[in-house]
């Protein structure tokens, strides 16, 4: 099966490789700060397109680059911590290290790629991101705050909030929350994967006119008006408690798709294996269609109502608390989308 179309179906904009400017809304809760978008300081460390991608047409091929090489080396061992990985850096092509098998494919899917305009249903945000990074899920299609907290809060997933910033390691997780609402009764409303307080990778809304890609970390949060006195662990600021608008930094240690491949095999029946595959199956197509790589996307909603059939009769004969609060979400979002 091909998955994969020409360069041009990417939907690449100038601005997919420059920093995206402000006026979004992040994973369809926080606001950004209007005309706030910095300007990007071109000897920082970045990670865009390898410079030989146009002329080979492989735009499968990622770079660190920046004007700093003690910097980029640093940078390197901080995403090989990040990602779990050890692939030895390669030969820097003038002030580039190739990065490319460090990142996990589902990030090199959708990293500076611009979304369709005409998906229906929300896109690929923020949440759907972070997972697709730490290896939790293999596709990156929208994921609601209220999965994206059963996520952080389920057993397997091992995940301790972070408290000071000498505990933060790379590949670490930031959540932004504001005052929770009806819409937002948990308050979540952005996230993003922290590498260094120079690389944070995010996505800063569902918006077709935004692509994941890499920043600092004071560009992010001044992105999405967290007050400089609230940005604790990440940065020194005052309790949490204190802020309306506050920041948080998670570890997950049972992430990882080798890790939750691994927690399905134990599944109190197979049919939740079977149940989980297929909503995998479904993002997968999801995935394909936010960035122009397939013509099928909606299966009929007869599949969604045996979906639901099979949950319930599951949670009732085999309840699996591991698993039972995302795969309901991930119902959930089906449904909106």
């Amino acid at each position: 099966m091909k998955f994969y179309g020409a360069p041009f179906k990417f939907y690449l904009r100038t601005k997919a490789l420059l920093f995206v400017g402000a006026g979004l809304l992040a994973g369809g809760q926080v606001a950004e700060a209007e005309n706030s978008a910095p300007v990007w300081d071109e000897g920082a460390p970045r990670i865009r397109f390898h410079s030989d991608a146009q002329a080979s047409g492989n735009w499968d091929r990622f770079a660190l680059s920046g004007s700093d090489s003690e910097v980029l080396q640093k940078e390197f061992k901080n995403l090989q911590i990040a990602f779990g990985r050890q692939e030895p850096a390669l030969l820097p092509h003038g002030p580039e290290l190739e990065v490319t098998e460090l990142l996990p494919r589902a990030l090199r899917r959708v990293l500076e790629v611009n979304p369709v305009e005409d998906l229906e249903g929300p896109g690929p945000n923020c949440f759907s991101v972070v997972l697709g990074a730490t290896g939790a899920r293999e596709w990156v299609d929208h994921v609601s705050g209220a999965e994206f907290q059963a996520w952080l809060q389920s057993e397997d997933g091992q995940c301790v909030q972070i408290k000071t910033s000498s505990e933060l390691r790379p590949g670490d997780l930031g959540v932004i929350r504001t005052p929770s609402t009806e819409e937002v009764p948990s308050g979540l409303g952005h996230a993003f994967f922290w590498v260094s307080d120079r690389l944070v990778l995010s996505k800063a809304s569902a918006d077709p006119d935004d692509s994941a890609s890499f920043k600092p970390l004071s560009e992010e949060l001044d992105r999405f008006q967290v007050p400089e006195n609230c940005r604790a662990p990440f940065q020194r600021g005052d309790a949490v408690e204190t802020c309306s608008t506050r920041l948080e930094a998670w570890h997950c240690s049972g992430w990882g798709q080798g890790k939750f491949k691994a927690l399905l095999d134990r599944a109190p029946a197979p049919g939740w294996r079977m149940l989980w595959d297929e909503l995998e199956e479904h993002a997968h197509l999801r995935e394909l269609a936010a960035y122009d790589r397939t013509g099928e996307l909606k299966w009929p909603e007869s599949k969604h109502a045996a979906w639901e059939r099979d949950f319930t009769e599951l949670s009732q004969q085999a309840p699996w608390p591991a698993l039972q609060r995302r795969v309901q979400e991930r119902l959930k979002s089906i449904s909106r989308n």
